[in-house]
């Protein structure tokens, strides 16, 4: 799923595009959700479930979420190139 990481806040974002992922797998009868996500997925994931809840055995896979924020994105965010 892709989705405008720097137009949009990580509330935002995801409670715009997560809920639309899950009800497409929702629509297929799936009886689990595996989230695999790279890092601001994972915060959006995170995000994501503290207000809604996955079905039993599903699963939750992050790779490299910036739990402590990013570097390169404090130094650079504003500039016009990150955009």
């Amino acid at each position: 799923m892709d989705y405008p990481s720097t137009e949009m806040d990580i509330p935002a974002l995801a409670q715009h595009y997560l809920p639309e992922g899950v009800e497409r797998v929702q629509a297929i009868s799936a009886q689990q959700i595996h989230f695999v996500n790279h890092s601001m997925g994972g915060i959006l994931v995170r995000y994501f479930l503290q207000e809604n809840h996955l079905s039993v055995n599903s699963k939750v896979m992050m790779l490299c979420p910036p739990n402590q924020g990013s570097e390169l994105s404090d130094k650079f965010g504003g500039s016009w190139w990150y955009q």
